[in-house]
């Protein structure tokens, strides 16, 4: 357990490194990913540790460990119309009466409606819906593949986005200005406007691909539990409004089941069908069973941190998306202009070649400096296709530039 525990630390540990996607994209493609492992790592222990224990008779002649077994590998199943109350034995969905598989029409009592030894078949007896729950032996490996939803948009992003990861690397490698500017600014085949904005399209549906991703891995798990997962959370959210000696009142005083037993019951009815033949007879018999899947109570947990996790990461994707939205019209509407701007500049660029910008004033303030004066230079005689005059030997700090813009605008230059 101490390994298990220490395993899951270095996993949920991020390190501080350059990162080229916003913060939104970053909780998806790190965050959802560690919970997507570590609810594998437990899961895959859980079932590895932990054991299925069956209520067996001595009257019985099977072994109780063939019984686990036997119920381990095909499941077992419930009535789910049956609440907690007074007439179950403390567990959700199972009679106090095995042989009761039924109930009247009339007045909803117990009642047999398949005949069984000692019992007739009653006629008026409506035979009760069962729910069965087979072991999930797959959910580690289906837990581990979501995380690829939230990883792949990233790839994505990153095939996309080679141009904003060499800018950062050639700020740090070139430290000149005007390599930079004939790199990124000069509209040319390698960098075509059409390609920029194409660019910014890709960018703008990758967001559109974490949502689908938190929508798709919620959908998937709900799917599997036959729709009991979607409101997973909100029930979990009202148990805990309840009174202690109510929620915890497992005798039947409850007018509801817990959620995680509507989701994955901890017990459940087994059938199990024994056969046996020697020189002397031939014996056929089936048995009913009642046992008890701890490894449900750790899948309440899990399922309970993907519900929320899915619901966070939903709600962040889209936050996303529309920062994304509101700051691309707030720039291309010109009502964002950066320190020293030219608003004719503003009009001039693409979003593509603001989003350089950005990044070169977060990387290296003087380069930026150096890089708007040449774009104001070349805006009054020049084009972004033919720059014409190189940038100056000194490096501007900002207070040289802004005093420089200010002359300018006064008249002083």
């Amino acid at each position: 357990m101490a390994s298990l525990v220490e395993s899951v630390r270095e996993i949920l540990s991020v390190s501080q490194k350059t990162r080229y996607d916003s913060f939104s994209d970053r909780y998806n493609r790190i965050f959802m990913v560690k919970v997507m492992i570590v609810g594998t790592l437990f899961l895959g222990f859980n079932w590895y540790a932990d054991k299925i224990h069956c209520m067996v008779s001595p009257d019985v002649k099977l072994s109780y460990d063939f019984v686990s077994e036997a119920c381990w590998t095909q499941g077992f199943y419930i009535y789910p119309s049956i609440l907690p109350e007074k007439d179950t034995v403390a567990y959700y969905g199972i009679p106090t009466n095995l042989d009761n598989d039924g109930r009247y029409a009339s007045n909803g009592k117990f009642c047999v409606a398949s005949p069984t030894r000692g019992n007739s078949k009653d006629e008026e007896c409506v035979p009760m819906k069962k729910r069965f729950f087979l072991q999930y032996q797959y959910m580690p490996f289906f837990v581990a593949a979501l995380g690829l939803f939230f990883y792949l948009p990233y790839v994505i992003f990153k095939l996309v986005n080679t141009d904003l990861v060499l800018l950062k690397s050639d700020i740090k490698s070139m430290q000149d200005a005007d390599k930079i500017l004939q790199a990124y600014f000069c509209r040319t085949s390698q960098n075509h406007l059409n390609q920029m904005r194409a660019k910014v399209i890709a960018n703008y549906l990758i967001k559109m691909l974490y949502i689908f991703s938190n929508l798709s891995a919620f959908f998937l798990v709900n799917e599997i539990f036959d729709g009991r997962f979607i409101a997973y959370g909100v029930s979990w959210s009202n148990w805990q409004n309840m009174a202690n000696e109510v929620a915890y009142d497992y005798m039947g005083r409850r007018e509801q089941p817990r959620p995680g037993n509507i989701v994955m019951p901890t017990f459940g009815i087994c059938e199990i069908h024994e056969g046996a033949r020697d020189f002397r007879a031939t014996i056929t018999n089936k048995h009913k069973f009642i046992c008890e899947y701890s490894q449900h109570v750790f899948y309440h947990y899990i399922l309970a941190l993907l519900w929320f996790a899915f619901m966070t990461g939903l709600f962040i994707s889209t936050a996303g998306w529309v920062y994304a939205t509101v700051e691309f019209l707030y720039v291309k509407t010109r009502f964002c202009q950066q320190a020293g701007f030219d608003r004719r500049i503003s009009e001039w660029l693409s979003y593509r070649e603001y989003e350089y910008l950005k990044i070169i004033r977060r990387k290296h303030i003087g380069i930026y400096y150096q890089i708007i004066d040449r774009l104001q230079e070349q805006k009054r005689g020049g084009s972004l296709q033919n720059p014409r005059q190189p940038i100056g030997e000194g490096t501007l700090d900002r207070k040289a530039f802004q005093q420089k813009n200010y002359e300018k605008q006064n008249g002083y230059v």
